[in-house]
């Protein structure tokens, strides 16, 4: 992502996350809740979410010479309506401004001033988070619901990964973990490395979640059981099946996995890849998540005792 971009993701951000107020506002409070007044920064909620606006309009006009945005009057807004009408019409002329800046724009420094466009857009941005928390805090306190502020889920959502991306990922920690495993001692099958498991164990493990990820992918639906914390139950029979295993055919069984794995992600449009509404998926929760939680965000959790595990114990590899 190129600085101007981070730029532009800001205020897509603040945009967002207004709103979601807006909503908020719109469908727990009052007109009378609204502009009530309270003891905290720019009093009520009426004021404060319409400061936010009103700075957007100040910081552009001294940044970029924007002579044409008015200066607003919280007071001239006595309903919800009016206020949102004004308030969403500035984060749609701010959003818009920051992305026609280039990046000589965002580098350039404005009279009497010190700092370059883009600090001041950043500060900006920062503002508004900041008088949403207080915002926040205001509606929390009339009993209506609130939300968490967090850039990197907005950023999961507006860039979502696509079928190809996922597949780098994975490949990139499935290449660590099958390099690890081509360096290891020959005698070290049986040795505990994650707690109570061999690596063996873990083998079994990894095998296990990837299938199970090939499964949510034929079927197009989440299973109740949980990549973070197996049953026991569950568990003991996977380490059974696998422990009764020669080592060659729990090897075949890894990479049998793996290539049922990669075959089942191809079958899946970018579209599907970003979609929440699947069944046994959490609200909210985007099904590429799950992949990655079963994949490329489960080796590192497996890779670095190995990798400690070969630091202590150098000797000549089973494999290769």
């Amino acid at each position: 992502m190129t600085f101007q971009a981070i730029v532009q993701a800001q205020f897509g951000f603040n945009q967002a996350m207004n709103e979601r107020l807006w909503t908020i506002i719109k469908e727990h409070l009052t007109d009378a809740q609204f502009v009530l007044t309270v003891d905290y920064s720019r009093g009520s909620i009426r004021n404060q979410i319409v400061h936010m606006a009103n700075a957007q309009h100040y910081w552009l006009r001294g940044l970029l010479n924007m002579a044409d945005l008015p200066e607003l009057d919280a007071e001239a807004y006595a309903t919800r309506e009016a206020a949102r009408a004004v308030c969403r019409q500035s984060d749609n002329d701010c959003l818009n401004i920051v992305r026609g800046l280039s990046d000589a724009d965002l580098e350039r420094i404005p009279d009497v001033w010190s700092l370059p466009v883009w600090v001041a857009l950043l500060q900006l941005a920062h503002h508004s988070t900041d008088h949403r928390a207080q915002i926040l805090r205001a509606l929390h306190d009339f009993g209506a619901p609130t939300f968490e502020q967090n850039f990197a889920i907005y950023m999961e959502k507006v860039t979502p990964p696509s079928v190809q991306d996922v597949i780098g990922h994975i490949g990139a920690k499935r290449t660590e973990w099958d390099e690890l495993l081509r360096q290891l001692p020959a005698g070290q099958m049986n040795q505990p490395v994650l707690e109570a498991w061999t690596v063996r164990d873990v083998i079994a493990i990894l095998t296990w979640k990837e299938r199970r990820v090939a499964e949510i992918l034929e079927n197009r639906a989440v299973s109740e059981v949980s990549f973070g914390q197996l049953p026991e139950a569950e568990q003991a029979r996977i380490l059974e099946a696998s422990r009764a295993l020669a080592l060659p055919a729990l090897l075949d069984r890894h990479q049998a996995a793996h290539r049922e794995l990669l075959d089942a992600l191809r079958t899946l449009s970018d579209d599907y890849l970003k979609a929440e509404r699947i069944d046994g998926l959490p609200p909210d929760e985007p099904f590429w998540k799950i992949i990655a939680w079963g994949t490329w965000w489960s080796y590192p959790t497996f890779s670095g005792p190995l990798r400690q595990l070969l630091k202590e114990n150098p000797s000549r590899p089973i494999f290769g």
